[in-house]
């Protein structure tokens, strides 16, 4: 499956591809701060004092020496219980958790944000609490543990909210909304990234708003709103660039090269994956550049180039494993599954389609469940298992169903209106305008529409022929036991 740098999917990320807190405040001075830092450092004799030094080196040092950044952290803790201040326990072990958290060592970032909460609830700070609480969902978002991750995000929502914390507000809707997002509940995702994208405007972040603007854009494509998601994309291209941010620039890109692989432009989609794969390695942004190469396996599946395909594929598999990125991996297996049944290779294509069908189902990502389902059900009728094609096909129709109703639109458009976005699209669309693409678009819809008729009326027809085998079978039976009834004995059938 194709992903957006946020999640889902195709291209981004999402999810995706969110800055945590303490990133954005990440201290911007002169080359010389570390070194003016730590001049200060050994001069000042009051322990309260190397504490908020110490606290500056980490923020500042997270960026590019996570080892150093550590180290200060843990100094810092040190102090801080020398001193037995429960507020500055309470940061210090904050600290350590960011820290590791930037490394993928989760598990240890939770004990530290853990203990960050008993000591922020000891020393009567909402501000500590609501912190530790986010970063614990942050956490329990990268390793797809997403029912862990909402008490605990919305907690810290409730507490920013009542501090009118903007910022704080901005990333916990944009965390919730990737939740849902991944969950397919498309509704309640929309209705928390467009919020996201009210505040995001209210403080004139140009970070928060490409991310916003991205993240609406994302659920747009997936509901098939090709039209609507390159407004979004493209005005989060032209914030990003105006601003210089890099993943911002990386991010849009892969978004784009989604809308052109739909439109069937595949040179175009390659580019945009491409230039972005390449950002996302200069930023070391794994995550990232692991959704833009699966990207680029699917465009050249696509092009029935699948040697190319797997290889890409495999490269992105490994990047996920290697960072615990389970929904990513799902998305690389069942991608992979799908370039082998392309390639004929029914055998194989099961075996990959499973995996991520069983990590899917395990971290309750049901647009990769849904998507697993089809593609198995059209591996057993390409193998003439008609029975194993129709259950598998019967469990994909019921959770599409499930996960996109009209109720769902519905509820789409009526946020449409609640958020006022009508007038916003118009302005956006005629300050990013692009006939060609968005000809592209139309003409891509009106063949897309076409093609699942088609998809309906053979998986119908598959259905029929199934059925039809198994009234042949049945009434085979049935004439056999008539037969059997009536083949006269010499001691019961009467003259």
């Amino acid at each position: 499956m194709k992903q957006l740098p946020f999640n889902p999917v195709k291209g981004v990320w999402l999810l995706a591809f969110w800055y945590i807190w303490s990133i954005n405040t990440v201290a911007i001075g002169q080359q010389d701060s570390v070194a003016i830092w730590k001049a200060q450092l050994t001069k000042t004799t009051s322990d309260e004092k190397k504490i908020a030094i110490l606290q500056d080196l980490v923020s500042y040092l997270s960026v590019d020496n996570l080892d150093q950044a550590h180290t200060y952290a843990q100094q810092a803790l040190d102090l801080a219980q020398k001193l037995k201040d429960d507020e500055m326990i309470a940061r210090s072990l904050s600290d350590l958790g960011d820290v590791e958290q930037y490394q993928n060592n989760y598990k240890k970032a939770l004990s530290h944000y853990k203990q960050a909460i008993e000591y922020s609830q000891q020393a009567k700070s909402s501000n500590g609490l609501a912190y530790a609480q986010s970063s614990i969902g942050v956490v329990y978002y990268y390793l797809g543990e997403y029912d862990q991750a909402v008490p605990q995000l919305l907690k810290a929502y409730k507490i920013y909210q009542e501090a009118n914390n903007a910022s704080r507000i901005d990333e916990c809707l944009r965390y919730l909304g990737s939740i849902y997002f991944i969950q397919a509940d498309y509704d309640r995702a929309l209705e928390y990234y467009l919020e996201s994208l009210k505040y995001s405007e209210r403080l004139n972040d140009q970070n928060s708003l490409q991310l916003a603007l991205n993240n609406v854009g994302i659920v747009y494509k997936k509901i098939k709103k090709n039209d609507k998601a390159l407004i979004y994309f493209k005005q989060a291209l032209k914030v990003s660039q105006e601003a210089k941010l890099e993943d911002g620039i990386a991010g849009a890109l892969t978004n784009l090269g989604a809308i052109y692989d739909d439109a069937k432009e595949y040179q175009k989609a390659l580019d945009h994956y491409e230039q972005a794969v390449k950002i996302f390695q200069a930023l070391e942004d794994k995550n990232s550049e692991a959704i833009a190469l699966n990207n680029i396996g699917i465009v050249h599946k696509n092009l029935k180039n699948y040697e190319k395909s797997l290889e890409y594929h495999a490269q992105s598999l490994k990047i996920k494993a290697e960072i615990g990125d389970r929904k990513g991996e799902a998305a690389s297996l069942n991608s992979i599954g799908q370039t082998y049944l392309s390639r004929g290779d029914v055998k194989q294509a099961l075996v990959y389609l499973r995996r991520g069908l069983r990590i899917a189902d395990e971290i309750g990502v049901k647009e990769y469940e849904k998507e697993a389902y089809e593609y198995i059900a059209k591996a057993y009728a390409q193998n003439e298992n008609y029975q194993r094609a129709y259950e598998y096909y019967q469990r994909y129709t019921t959770l599409r169903d499930s996960l996109f109703s009209s109720e769902s639109l519905a509820k789409i458009t009526s946020l449409q209106s609640k958020f006022k976005t009508e007038k916003k699209e118009k302005s956006l669309l005629l300050a990013n305008k692009d006939k060609a693409l968005e000809a592209m678009i139309a003409e891509r819809n009106r063949w897309r529409n076409i093609a699942i008729g088609a998809s309906i009326l053979f998986l119908g027809l598959v259905v029929v022929v199934f059925v039809r085998l198994i009234q042949l079978k049945q009434r085979a039976k049935n004439t056999d036991k008539v037969k059997l009834k009536s083949t006269p004995t010499t001691s019961e059938n009467p003259v």
